[in-house]
């Protein structure tokens, strides 16, 4: 999507070649047949001028006397000449080997052409010349033979640096080993032949002023927007060493800001195959995170799930996909994938995972359930299927329920029945003090999830996380869609962030914290800091190659029912503990239910959602929330309902007050379109 770049931006100053297309034709002609006429020339002239300054005597006499003696010391010079190899080497591409080899053939054929003329002189009473014209051709003969081969390598960097020069300007992020190997390659070989790179970045301000592989360090990291627009910077090459990810994020933020093109080289060069410059890859969403790939531990994975029984459901999802690929990994002994959709079930049963038992169905069957889990008896189960879109769900909470609370439901309870040994729910930092249907039902299934596992001391578990990249019908989809289709990109509020992961890094901590499991625990994954949604946005559409706001327009829309400023990734009435992993955390509800007030809590909305009562359903799932501890307050709209039977708080407090704002702009601002969710 990059636009072409204008002529302009080449370097007006430019060096251009200094010698016309003729010469260099002539200095390549060095490398064939001439050269042993051109090398003829110069010994012959060589052992003349050396002569004629030796001798006493008439360099008119001296030379006719040697007249037929001086030919025999050029040709054995030449012979010298082929035994050292120098008619093979294609000189435009001569080095330091090359050019020992010229020194070694030419003083070897002068040793060979002095001892010829001795033996001719001394065979026909001809006067020798003095000691110094042996020395004096053989210097001269180098000069000679050695400048003749080395024009045509000096003619050659010439045209490289001429051609490389009319290449995109190109500035490397990252001095270290990565930045240098790979400014190497891009000036000495074909590869790099698009690129004109004028120096280095790095982090390291002693490094500034230096020179690494023949090129300058400009200036620190922090300076790379200043230097892009100082010296017309028109791409940026990212190659920071392994250890410095943290560091990406603002390394990208300014280069885009630049509008120049940024490529980034893969972190750990040793893992690279082939030349660096065809490894170098286009920026994608994930960079704009900057986060680090949180490490597990493969072999606890690998206990729990290698020979195992596992079943996934939500499989055709990007979750459950992905945790679909990640387990085939550890070599369970049966896959199983369920889903409801049968092309998405089909799309994900391709591949690596062809050999995967396909199961289409709808974990709200009952009846269903209980019939897989009696034939196939699954050890581990990953609960990734869900009602996810909050402002439909706002719109359809009977759905919303009968999918999050009784699907899980159905799940958990056949799971403990039949003796499944892990279970692991997929929740989100939604469920964290819900204002939302989604968010509501997302926290019921994480306390029924609570429950059963304490009740049947079975290491059942839920992890809580915030938003994935690239998941279906959320925001960074949406975003790359409406700037695909020239904008504008739709945004809720300038004000509202969220949390982001890449969706590997989020399946591998939940694998993990499948290994971890305890009886009725709720784990946290570490989310990092909020992304602006706002900021996101500008950065996709310069990741684009275009300008925010000028080229593709941003539309502030305000915020849908459901939805709220800034997600929460827990809340007051739970505490936090740590874990055996640094990015896991465990939540603890201070007020966990009774089992027969569950139970009877379950059948009292059951009847709701049979009787498809959507404003029942809103209150009743607000009612059993707090009675597990949590302050929830949903948006009932203009549904007249009996005021909820607990003692107010702050947090409900400001809950409504919210809620309260969100009316009113939906009473000013248009609802913007279903597919820009956040």
């Amino acid at each position: 999507m990059n636009p072409e770049r204008p002529s302009s931006l080449v370097d007006p100053v430019s060096p251009q070649p200094a010698l016309p297309s003729v010469a260099y034709r002539i200095a390549r002609s060095t490398d064939n047949l001439s050269l042993r006429f051109l090398d003829l020339g110069m010994v012959a002239a060589s052992w003349a001028l050396a002569s004629m300054a030796a001798f006493e005597t008439s360099p008119k006499d001296i030379t006719l006397s040697l007249a037929w003696i001086m030919p025999l010391a050029v040709i054995a010079q030449l012979v010298g000449h082929r035994i050292a190899g120098l008619y093979g080497p294609v000189w435009r591409y001569a080095s330091v080997d090359e050019a020992a080899r010229v020194v070694a053939g030419v003083l070897g054929g002068s040793i060979l052409a002095t001892t010829t003329i001795v033996i001719g002189c001394s065979l026909t009473d001809t006067p020798f010349p003095y000691i110094t014209a042996p020395p004096m051709a053989a210097f001269l003969s180098l000069l000679g033979c050695g400048g003749v081969r080395f024009q045509s390598r000096l003619f050659a960097l010439e045209r490289q640096q001429a051609r490389d020069a009319t290449g995109l300007r190109t500035v490397i992020v990252g001095a270290g080993a990565a930045g240098a190997a790979l400014a190497y390659e891009l000036t000495h070989t074909e590869s790099g032949r698009t690129m004109n790179v004028v120096g280095f970045v790095d982090d390291d301000p002693e490094m500034a002023g230096r020179s690494v592989r023949g090129l300058t360090v400009l200036g620190s990291t922090d300076d790379l927007e200043s230097v892009c627009r100082g010296h017309r910077i028109e791409r940026v090459l990212i190659a920071e060493d392994e250890d410095s990810h943290h560091r990406v994020k603002s390394v990208v933020e300014q280069a885009l800001r630049t509008h120049a093109q940024v490529k980034v080289l893969p972190l750990s060069t040793g893992r690279v195959d082939g030349p660096l410059v065809r490894n170098l890859r286009d920026l994608d969403v994930t960079d704009l995170l900057g986060r680090e790939h949180a490490p597990v531990d493969t072999d606890d994975i690998d206990d729990y799930l290698r020979g195992a029984t596992v079943l996934i459901t939500g499989a055709g999802g990007s979750i459950g996909s992905e945790i679909a690929r990640q387990v085939a990994q550890h070599g369970p002994r049966h896959l199983l994938l369920l889903d409801r959709d049968e092309s998405l079930l089909h799309d994900v049963a391709t591949g690596p995972l062809a050999d995967a038992e396909t199961v289409l169905a709808d974990i709200c069957d009952q009846v269903r359930i209980q019939d897989l889990f009696e034939h196939h008896r699954p050890d581990v189960v990953f609960h990734a299927a869900a009602q996810k879109h909050v402002p439909i769900l706002e719109r359809y909470p009977v759905e919303a329920v009968r999918t999050n609370v009784f699907g899980t439901w159905n799940l958990i309870s056949t799971a403990a029945d039949y003796g499944t040994k892990h279970f692991v729910h997929i929740s989100t930092d939604k469920a964290a003090d819900p204002c939302s249907v989604m968010g509501a039902t997302k926290r019921a299934a994480e306390q029924m999830v609570f429950e059963v596992g304490r009740r049947h001391q079975l290491p059942f578990v839920a992890v809580r996380f915030g938003n994935v990249l690239g998941s279906r019908g959320s925001v960074v989809p949406t975003f790359l869609r409406q700037i695909v289709e020239g904008g504008p990109v739709t945004v809720t509020s300038p004000e509202m962030t969220r949390y982001f992961m890449t969706i590997p890094e989020a399946v591998s901590l939940v694998l993990q914290s499948g290994s971890m499991a305890e009886p009725g625990r709720i784990y946290l994954l570490d989310m990092g800091e909020p992304v602006s949604i706002l900021g996101l946005a500008r950065q996709l559409i310069r990741l684009a190659g275009l300008r925010p706001g000028e080229d593709v327009k941003i539309a502030i829309v305000g915020t849908r029912p459901g939805e709220r400023l800034h997600e929460r990734l827990h809340d007051d009435a739970e505490s936090i503990e740590p874990s055996s992993h640094p990015s896991i955390a465990s939540l603890n509800p201070k007020a966990p239910w009774h089992w027969d007030e569950l139970l009877d809590t379950l059948a009292t909305l059951r009847k709701s959602v049979d009787a498809r009562d959507d404003a029942m359903v809103r209150h009743q799932l607000e009612s059993m929330l707090r009675k597990g501890g949590v302050d929830c307050l949903l948006d009932h709209g203009d549904v007249n309902l009996p005021p909820p039977q607990h003692p107010g708080s702050p947090r409900a407090a400001a809950i409504v007050r919210d809620l309260s704002e969100k009316r009113a702009e939906r009473t000013t601002v248009p609802e913007p379109e279903a597919g820009t969710s956040t």
